[in-house]
């Protein structure tokens, strides 16, 4: 088995707001009246937009598991591991999404996610 972590680059940020919600997102400084036209981090329904956004994205590609924004490739051989893979960055591509190169780690045999220590042998 391999796996690879992949992580979104500010993720939230990625993730464009409908108007009616963008509207909802205005607040007042001294300087102006601005809107949000991305979603920001910290409102309260950030990270279940984030998993369900993620999860129409790049959900329907075997061996992929997804938490919020961090996607776990976990495929039983280095062909699919390789198939997954490129599906998962051709996808990116289309969709613009950006991953964090400081946190991905690619084809392990042994990675921890989540908090979890996943490897061949199981948890």
């Amino acid at each position: 088995k391999l796996f690879t972590i992949i992580d979104q680059k500010d993720s939230y940020w990625q993730v464009k707001l409908e108007l009616a919600s963008s509207l909802m997102m205005t607040f007042n400084t001294p300087f102006g009246r601005y809107r949000f036209i991305r979603m920001p981090f910290g409102i309260t329904s950030a990270s279940e937009v984030m998993q369900k956004w993620t999860y129409e994205t790049f959900g329907d590609i075997p061996f992929v598991h997804i938490v919020t924004e961090d996607m776990l490739i976990a495929a039983p051989n280095v062909a699919e591991h390789g198939k997954t893979l490129r599906k998962v960055l051709e996808r990116a591509r289309t969709y613009g999404v950006k991953f964090n190169a400081a946190k991905t780690q690619l084809k392990k045999s042994e990675v921890f996610y989540m908090g979890t220590h996943i490897s061949a042998e199981g948890l």
